[in-house]
């Protein structure tokens, strides 16, 4: 079911675009870092209250002050295991995809809000003889956003909050959503 709103949010986006051909924004390419602060008590135990996700994402405009995105993420943090403290790692690598409405405070500075659907791949690996080693799950859940953006010429720069729900099969650590407050650099062409 999810892998289907994805597929129809993607390709809805594409076809807007081409059908309505607006003069409204141009396409973007971003390079985005942020710290992100999991939603799971477990989660932030076993890894920590905070680190680094990274992200690359396409905009491109719909109409008016409609824009499609698309992004993919990697994220990747060891920690301790409970209650044994084995070394353990974690790797996600999430793809999204959505919608955004900008508002032009300015010529230059968007304010914008957007939602999307999302898909993840996670893979766990933990060095305790009492556990399966390898682990590899698939999440899905869907992202919101808030950011400000400042553009200049084709040099585009942004902050931004983005919540990302998550939700594994794992009985152990199901949520592996939370929040991602950073920056970004990029340009439109």
């Amino acid at each position: 079911m999810n892998r289907c709103v994805l597929t129809l949010i993607l390709l809805g986006n594409l076809l807007a675009a081409r059908i309505l051909e607006c003069d409204c924004l141009n396409t973007r390419i971003e390079g985005r870092v942020a710290a992100f602060i999991p939603q799971s008590g477990r989660f932030r135990d076993i890894y920590g209250t905070a680190a680094p996700y990274y992200q690359l994402e396409v905009t491109w405009p719909t109409c008016q002050h409609w824009m499609g995105w698309a992004n993919v993420s990697y994220f990747c943090k060891d920690g301790r295991s409970d209650p044994l403290k084995d070394k353990t790692t974690i790797r996600i690598v999430p793809l999204s995809a959505g919608v955004k409405y900008g508002c032009f405070l300015s010529k230059s500075i968007e304010l914008y809000i957007g939602v999307g659907a999302s898909y993840a791949w996670v893979n766990t690996r933990d060095h305790s003889s009492f556990v399966k080693s390898r682990i590899n799950k698939h999440a899905f859940g869907g992202v919101l956003k808030l950011g400000l953006s400042k553009r200049c010429d084709w040099f585009y720069t942004s902050i931004f909050f983005d919540y990302q729900w998550q939700v594994t099969n794992s009985k152990h650590c199901r949520s592996v959503g939370g929040a991602l407050l950073g920056g970004s650099i990029g340009v439109e062409f």
